[in-house]
């Protein structure tokens, strides 16, 4: 994808900047690449050029990492220079895909700031993709292998930022779906070593359960996929079981609104869900109870993941909501809105003029920061049927 920004507001007669990715996604950890393509307008000196990676959610943007990628470029009018990246992302980088579909809630792109004597500007977002660490992926697939859905994922602040991933408890077969469903938080921070769980209960103050996997640890147990998911199962009844402890006083609780059950809306305060233990409403978990598998299981591992989660999250929304008369439900659904209209999109105006080539990747000459060694990771192979999904 190519995104733009014409400079000439700084004054100094416009550049026009382009960022190219040629890596689609990386991990946290992992590698992107690309260029970063100038054109001036007019003699021009440019005194510094950084790629800056950021997270959105929630409507804010938090910066992840600042890479310088060139500096000391003056270039005359009518000529173009490229210069090539290769750069390491922060272990801190949020998950935004598993298995190549989105997983909604938070944004990871790049934003290239280019610095003149007069000023500086940045580009438009240019989304770059994150899958999970591989031992990331694996928690996932093991939470979808014994019933968890997705419901949604969050950044918390902080030095570095966390991700929180917040998904539905198991509903065992032949339990009732409905508001009466826990939600549970797992707080995912990766690091060259492995990966650090911190598990919660959505909507209760206190520290969670911190939960640790060495690399050595993980490859012991993915050889047995059954103790792999007896730990990941471990984890989630543990925290079920913290339901029950409430706190002895409750300073302010007074003044609060009404405890609702069910989840509340991104960035908004969640409510205790009302139910001791794990037993109101006839909901109860004592744990998995299959042989599982992790080939084609998922919070969205495979492509059924998420849609496992919207099936929980419609059959919540249909218990809380009341019936509609058919009359009122007609007049509700006469489209007074804008039918017809079109999105114009935006015109590719940039002219491909000849430029000097910088370098691209660490072969070349250009930037690089830090190493990759993909491991011989392959996102492609799941089995996308409903059958690992279980029975809702």
């Amino acid at each position: 994808m190519v995104l733009r920004r014409i400079l000439s507001s700084l004054g100094f007669g416009g550049v026009d900047v382009d960022t190219v990715l040629s890596t689609p996604a990386t991990r946290p950890g992992g590698a992107f690449s690309g260029q970063v393509r100038l054109h001036a307008k007019g003699d021009v000196e440019i005194t510094l050029v950084q790629l800056l990676l950021v997270a959105n959610a929630g409507g804010g943007e938090v910066e992840l990492g600042r890479y310088p990628v060139a500096d000391r470029l003056a270039l005359t009018g009518g000529t173009g220079h490229a210069v090539g990246f290769h750069l390491a992302t922060p272990y801190a980088t949020p998950v935004t895909l598993v298995y190549g579909h989105p997983m909604p809630g938070v944004t990871v792109g790049v934003r290239t700031e280019v610095t003149v004597a007069q000023g500086s500007a940045k580009t438009d977002f240019d989304p770059l993709g994150v899958e999970p660490t591989e031992i990331g992926q694996y928690v996932l697939d093991a939470l979808g292998t014994i019933g968890s859905r997705f419901a949604r994922s969050e950044l918390r602040p902080g030095s570095p930022v966390t991700q929180a991933i917040t998904f539905y408890a198991p509903v065992p077969q032949g339990q009732p779906v409905g508001p009466h469903i826990p939600q549970l938080v797992f707080t995912l921070a990766a690091d060259p070593q492995g990966l650090t769980v911190v598990a919660e209960v959505a909507g209760r103050a206190g520290p969670g359960d911190v939960h640790r996997v060495t690399e050595e640890q993980f490859r012991a147990l993915i050889a047995q996929p059954a103790q792999w998911i007896e730990l990941v199962d471990g984890w989630v009844r543990r925290a079920l079981d913290r339901v029950a402890a409430l706190p002895d006083q409750d300073p302010g609780s007074f003044m609060r609104p009404p405890v609702q059950a069910g989840p509340a809306a991104p960035g908004q305060a969640r409510q205790p869900y009302a139910y001791p233990a794990q037993g109101f409403g006839g909901y109860r978990y004592g744990g998995y109870r299959g042989t599982g598998t992790l080939i084609g299981a998922g919070l969205g591992g495979a492509a059924l993941g998420f849609l496992g989660g919207m099936v929980i999250g419609d059959m919540i929304h249909d218990a809380l909501t009341p019936d509609v008369a058919p009359d009122a439900a007609a007049a509700d659904a006469q489209d007074t809105g804008t039918a017809g209209a079109q999105d114009p999109g935006t015109a590719d105006t940039y002219a491909d003029t000849g430029y000097t080539e910088q370098g691209q990747g660490p072969e070349s000459g250009g930037y690089e920061v830090g190493g990759y060694d993909p491991g011989g990771y392959d996102s492609g192979g799941f089995d996308s049927g409903f059958g690992d999904f279980g029975d809702f």
